[in-house]
């Protein structure tokens, strides 16, 4: 009996260490609210993370802004399935990966092709959810990608109504799809 408890003891001890990890690496990923705003875009940005109940524990879902060439905005959200150090991980390399493809392509749907790629290679990789949105000033359009992601909200004139169209395959669902 002791020597089980012991055991359990130790379990803990590493679910608690790993629980710590993967909370510190999401916390990194996905602040409580905005942060480091980009400059000069005109858009003001605000964010709050709020998962779905504390007994979930840490998830794989971030967000991100990231300011591009010619004052553009890509924005980003996407949701790892799973929970724990596993999720934290693959947010992470979601998250860098599309930061880095981001500096030479800009356009949603390519962008989260590209993305599929690179989580066609990841070992152990399950699914994801993620959807782009590029904002350009100068031409005041707004495009965007969906990889099976809840679609974003337009609101114009006081009316909201969720943009459902092009919705593709989550991520790792389909490692030939394309996205519009």
């Amino acid at each position: 009996l002791e020597v089980a408890r012991v055991q359990l003891a130790a379990q803990r001890s590493r679910a608690d260490a790993e629980r710590q990890l993967a909370s510190a690496l999401q916390q990194a990923i996905v602040p409580g609210t905005a942060r480091n705003e980009p400059p000069h875009t005109g858009v003001e940005i605000a964010a709050r993370y709020r998962p779905a109940s504390a007994a979930a524990g840490v998830g794989g879902d971030w967000y991100s802004v990231f300011p591009l060439r010619d004052a553009k905005l890509l924005l980003a959200i996407g949701d790892v399935a799973g929970h724990g150090l596993p999720a934290a991980s693959a947010m992470a390399d979601l998250r860098h990966g599309l930061r880095g493809m981001a500096l030479a392509e800009t356009r949603p749907g390519r962008l989260l092709t590209l993305l599929n790629e690179l989580v066609d290679g990841m070992p152990e990789f399950t699914i994801a959810s993620a959807c782009c949105l590029l904002w350009d000033p100068a031409d005041r359009r707004l495009r965007w990608g969906n990889a099976g992601h809840p679609p974003p909200i337009r609101i114009r004139a006081g009316a909201a109504s969720s943009v459902e169209e092009h919705i593709g395959p989550m991520l790792g669902a389909d490692s030939q799809a394309v996205y519009e």
